[in-house]
């Protein structure tokens, strides 16, 4: 996730599935890995007349703070956790500590929210991506009752909402149960795929 994509209609498709599946299936804790790159906003700047000048920093945190989702706790009743580890090299590390914080012993399940910039790995993946094998480490990690919701951007093909799907279907070793949802009248370029631990 990048902070320059945050509160867009993606954000209001994601967060509304997101709490539908909560909801729907009475899990009061929403956990989104983040797969955070945070972006260097001070270059940013407004132009009077010519001059350069800052844009405050209220404004940058008040619209480009990952963590602002946490408010909708209040209003919803519905713990949100954002894991904002820094996504970088070596990858391996990375999932490693959220699979760790995932398998953690609790009392109740959580939605657990793979939220990479575009999706699963279409063959050259980047830090854009998630792997299959990262995303089977996150939901072995995940304990029973979990629910696993997972973002994926449209692909260039007619077809990659199925596409997706199978490959889902494949990186977790399991194709029933998976439900997908999107916003066509909102976002119609994504996607959100969902499956219980």
């Amino acid at each position: 996730m990048r902070d320059q994509w945050y509160a867009d209609h993606r954000d209001l498709v994601k967060w509304a599935t997101l709490l539908h599946v909560a909801q729907t299936h009475g899990i009061g804790t929403i956990v989104q890995v983040a797969c955070y790159r945070p972006d260097a906003f001070a270059q940013h700047k407004l132009s009077v007349d010519g001059m350069e000048v800052d844009i405050p920093g209220a404004v940058w945190e008040h619209f480009r703070n990952v963590h602002a989702i946490q408010r909708l706790t209040e209003r919803t009743g519905i713990a949100i956790q954002v894991l904002d580890d820094l996504y970088c090299q070596p990858r391996n590390a990375y999932y490693t500590r959220i699979a760790r914080r995932i398998a953690e012993p609790r009392e109740h399940p959580w939605v657990v929210f793979l939220d990479p910039d575009t999706g699963i790995e279409p063959g050259n993946a980047s830090l854009n991506h998630v792997l299959e094998a990262e995303v089977d480490q996150v939901f072995e990690a995940m304990l029973l009752g979990d629910m696993l919701v997972f973002y994926q951007h449209a692909r260039h093909t007619s077809t990659w909402q199925d596409d997706t799907k199978a490959q889902f279907a494949r990186a977790i070793k399991r194709a029933d149960g998976i439900q997908v949802y999107t916003g066509p009248s909102l976002a119609g370029d994504v996607a959100f795929f969902t499956v219980m631990k």
